[in-house]
C-alpha cells in the first residue's frame, strides 16, 4: 500500500512539473534592427508621369519593437513599433538639377525619417523541436516629412549664382501595412533569437497652394492664378530584421 501510494505521488509530482515546464506563455516581445531597402517610387531618382514623386532615397536601417498575446499556442494579436531612416541620393540630385540648367558646386540632403505604428496579428508554426516559421500581418499609420535640402551653384542659362533650398515639410499621419515572414530559434524555455524579412507600404499626401507671378514687358509684376495640386510619396520597403525575442 505504501508503495502504490509512494507511486501516485511520484506519477503526480512528475506531472505536475512536466504540465508547469510546458505551460503556454500568454505575451511574448521582440525587438529587431536591420538594413531597409527602398523599393519603387521611395527610391526613384526621376519623373515618370505619374502623381508619385521621387524620393531619391537610399538603403538605410529599420528598427522594430513588437509586443504579442497568444490567443492559443498558434495565433495571436500583435502591436509593434517601427522606425526607419533612409539618406537620400546625392548624386541622383545634382544630376536632377544639372538638367534643369543648374552647375552645382555643393549640396546637402537631410535623410527620410519614418515613424510607424501598426496592430494586427501572428501566426506560428512550428518546424522542429526549436525552430519555428512565423508569419505577421499589421496594419496602421505613418508619419514622414519631406527632408530638407540646401545646395548652391551657377545658372548656366542667366550666368547667375544659385541658392537651392527646401526647409523639411512635416506630411500628415498617412495609412500603412506591413507583411512579414519569419524564423524563430529557441535558445531556451523563454529566450528566441528571429530573423524576419518583411514588405512595407505607404503613402503620404503633401498638399500645397502657390501663386504664380509674371513681368509685363514694363516690368510691372502681374499677379497670376492660386494653384493647388497635391504630390504623392511612395514610402515601398523591404526591410531584413535580426533580433531577439521572449515568452512569458
Amino acid at each position: 500500500m505504501k508503495q502504490i501510494l509512494f507511486l501516485l505521488t511520484s506519477t503526480l509530482f512528475v506531472t505536475l512539473t512536466v504540465q508547469a515546464q510546458q505551460k503556454q506563455s500568454k505575451f511574448m516581445t521582440e525587438l529587431s534592427f536591420g538594413p531597409s531597402l527602398p523599393i519603387g517610387r521611395f527610391a526613384a531618382t526621376s519623373t515618370n508621369g505619374d502623381k508619385k514623386a521621387a524620393g531619391y532615397a537610399k538603403p538605410g536601417l529599420g528598427l522594430q519593437l513588437s509586443a504579442g498575446y497568444y490567443l492559443n499556442r498558434s495565433f495571436g494579436l500583435l502591436v509593434s513599433a517601427g522606425y526607419a531612416t533612409h539618406p537620400q541620393n546625392k548624386q541622383a540630385r545634382r544630376e536632377s538639377l544639372t538638367r534643369a540648367g543648374l552647375k552645382i558646386n555643393n549640396i546637402d540632403c537631410e535623410n527620410w525619417k519614418e515613424l510607424k505604428l501598426m496592430a494586427g496579428g501572428f501566426y506560428i508554426t512550428p518546424v522542429g523541436t526549436k525552430l519555428s516559421l512565423i508569419t505577421k500581418l499589421t496594419a496602421g499609420v505613418c508619419k514622414t516629412g519631406i527632408p530638407k535640402i540646401n545646395g548652391s551653384g551657377i545658372d548656366t542659362v542667366y550666368m547667375a549664382p544659385a541658392i537651392i533650398q527646401t526647409d523639411k515639410k512635416s506630411l500628415p499621419w498617412a495609412f500603412c501595412y506591413q507583411a512579414s515572414a519569419g524564423l524563430q530559434y529557441k535558445l531556451s524555455q523563454k529566450w528566441y533569437a528571429l530573423v524576419d524579412v518583411s514588405y512595407f507600404n505607404a503613402t503620404a499626401v503633401n498638399k500645397y497652394t502657390y501663386t504664380t507671378y509674371s513681368l509685363s514687358p514694363q516690368t510691372t509684376v502681374i499677379v497670376g492664378p492660386t494653384v493647388s495640386g497635391k504630390a504623392k510619396y511612395g514610402l515601398a520597403t523591404i526591410n531584413t530584421l535580426v533580433g531577439v525575442g521572449v515568452n512569458f
